[in-house]
């Protein structure tokens, strides 16, 4: 995998997935070929089409988790969420913050980007906090080894189905549950992108999240992880910033 430069536990969560419909397949056919013939991904709705779930994250977040059940459609629903507080926005705040938000997020919403921009640079806490971790260890780990620091640059947020649908992705991510950060590496250094994906790495390798190295948009996606520890851990790093 690491070929494919996949540098996360990507791979695991599919084996898993397998496994898990297997176990399904052997105690209870009937219910298996229910799913089958019933389940269709969110993506393939917006894309006029009709399939199953095309996307290994079915493997991880399993059908009861809001991205299959009720990612965020569209703008209508980014607004809905942000209105009440499931999403929200950081502000502008790059040297506290330890990253800003690209302000070309959004650049292809076409004739609505100005209305709908802003939508684009939120998130959930959980994202938030996972991202005011990182940036908080890069910083250190940079400082450590008397390496330049320059804020992270986010490049992706929390995006609908319907935008993604404009990206022309073959299968739905977790931004539209609010679920991921796209930090970019296209203005780093060599040794600022070096560090960068070493403390990705490590923090996989302890479960606090994954990543994968998406060459073509010159970013790290950086998802947080499915446990309720975990994502709770990373509402505390929100919170405890803000309230500091």
């Amino acid at each position: 995998m690491k070929g494919k430069h996949d540098f996360s536990a990507f791979y695991n969560l599919g084996n898993e997935g397998a496994l898990k419909l297997l176990r399904l397949y052997l105690s209870n056919p009937k219910e298996f070929n229910r799913r089958a013939d019933g389940y269709i991904s969110l993506f393939n709705k917006y894309h006029f089409t009709t399939g199953n779930v095309p996307s290994r994250w079915c493997a991880w977040y399993g059908t009861d988790n809001k991205l299959w059940e009720d990612g965020y459609a569209d703008c209508d629903a980014l607004k809905r969420a942000v209105s009440k507080g499931e999403l929200v926005e950081l502000p502008n705040d790059p040297q506290r913050l330890g990253f800003f938000i690209d302000p070309d997020i959004g650049d292809r919403d076409g004739d609505h980007q100005f209305k709908h921009r802003a939508f684009y640079r939120t998130n959930t806490r959980e994202a938030w906090g996972m991202a005011l971790y990182v940036a908080y260890e890069y910083r250190r780990l940079l400082k450590a080894e008397k390496i330049t620091f320059d804020p992270l640059k986010v490049a992706g947020a929390v995006r609908s189905v319907w935008y993604q649908n404009k990206l022309g992705t073959t299968a739905i991510p977790v931004h539209v549950a609010g679920l991921a950060i796209d930090f970019s590496y296209k203005d780093m250094t060599e040794e600022q992108k070096y560090r960068l994906k070493l403390l990705l790495d490590t923090l996989t390798n302890l479960g606090l999240l994954s990543f994968t190295d998406e060459e073509n948009g010159n970013h790290f996606h950086v998802v947080v992880p499915k446990d309720k520890a975990t994502r709770e851990f990373y509402r505390g790093v929100y919170l405890k910033f803000f309230l500091n």
